[in-house]
């Protein structure tokens, strides 16, 4: 991630405030650095034992990165993931289950059990038919 502070704008703008606002830290979410997430950064830098200067740079953003929860997507499309080096930020999982009325996606259970031997939380999504998919096997 960029160095960010006050006048920065984007993406990446965006993402800080959404995490200020996870952690307590409430600012608007509109990609605009301006006063008030300059001085929420700084508050919360205050409270993290940080320099407090309101400049987002490397050791604001691993602070943050530790304290936000992280999760991931999976279904039958992903291949090769690497379990055993996981993130250990991850901390959910939204694992495709179903389809339509009788796609039932063949991992779903053993995504189940690696991400209960992680200590991952697990979510279960059952998606409706996509127009034109005809097999379920869309997203």
């Amino acid at each position: 991630m960029s160095t960010l502070s006050n006048g920065s704008k984007g993406a990446e703008v965006r993402i800080l405030q959404r995490d200020l606002c996870v952690l307590g830290y409430p600012v608007t979410i509109d990609g605009d650095f301006g006063d008030n997430t300059a001085a929420a950064a700084g508050r919360f830098q205050t409270d993290q034992g940080l320099v407090a200067d309101s400049i987002v740079g490397l050791a604001t953003w691993a602070v943050l990165d530790n304290l936000v929860p992280q999760g991931m997507d999976i279904s039958h499309h992903n291949v090769g993931i690497d379990w055993v080096n996981l993130s250990p930020h991850v901390q959910f999982a939204y694992c495709k289950a179903s389809q339509g009325a009788t796609f039932k996606d063949n991992k779903f259970q053993g995504y189940l059990q690696i991400l209960q031997q992680k200590h991952v939380i697990p979510g279960a999504l059952s998606l409706p038919d996509l127009p034109g998919s005809g097999d379920g096997s869309a997203g």
